[in-house]
């Protein structure tokens, strides 16, 4: 947004900004649309991104080198334990690209795509969604926040869309986040379960952010 000043060279564009307690801003500038006042000097975006790298890794945190193209969460407790143990997995994305497409935006909505290819039963399982900010996948498994989703299927070679905070996105556009973990702290059997990773073709991870800027 801007408001005109006049030059020796004539009359220019001058840029109008606010303070907002911290930082000179833009402001909203709105228009009424007959039902509500709408932005006119930002638009929309909806972008989504698919996964480049995942990694499983085994109780002691390192990786799990013949788990595939899967992503493995929880314990598998039938018969003899596998030497495994307590599996949990992390993703990633080409957070940079992220980051400049987000840059100097509000998030409004994220949403991450998890296709479950097997639970401990038919009737399904439950994910337990951690954010981590590795940018490549990690030797040991860490990861920066335990638990910011919970998700329950109902099934086996189940696909879904999941609702995740918009901090989220907020922190991937600031650098804090660049992925998602899957790690349920618990060996109970509903939390055994394993997902397409990035070979997953169309089934692998993907996140969707819609930001207006």
């Amino acid at each position: 947004m801007g408001i005109k000043k006049y030059t020796a060279s004539g009359w220019v564009d001058a840029p109008f900004k606010k303070w907002s307690g911290s930082a000179w801003v833009e402001p909203e500038v709105k228009k009424w649309d007959g039902t509500k006042w709408a932005i006119m000097n930002q638009q929309q975006y909806i972008t989504t991104w698919e996964a480049n790298w995942s990694q499983t890794y085994q109780q002691n945190n390192n990786q799990r080198t013949n788990s595939g193209s899967t992503m493995y969460q929880g314990k598998y407790n039938y018969l003899e334990s596998p030497v495994w143990g307590l599996m949990k997995s992390l993703c990633g994305f080409d957070d940079a690209s992220m980051r400049t497409a987000l840059a100097g935006s509000k998030i409004t909505n994220v949403s991450l795509y998890l296709r479950a290819e097997h639970w401990y039963y038919h009737s399904g399982g439950i994910a337990v969604i951690g954010l981590h900010n590795h940018d490549a996948k990690p030797a040991t498994f860490s990861h920066s926040k335990y638990s910011a989703v919970q998700e329950k299927y109902t099934a086996r070679d189940q696909a879904r869309w999941i609702d995740m905070p918009n901090y989220f996105g907020e922190g991937i556009r600031d650098n804090d986040y660049k992925g998602f973990s899957l790690f349920a702290n618990t060996t109970q059997d509903n939390y055994y379960g394993y997902f397409n990773s990035v070979d997953g073709g169309s089934y692998k991870p993907k996140i969707k952010i819609a930001y207006t800027k």
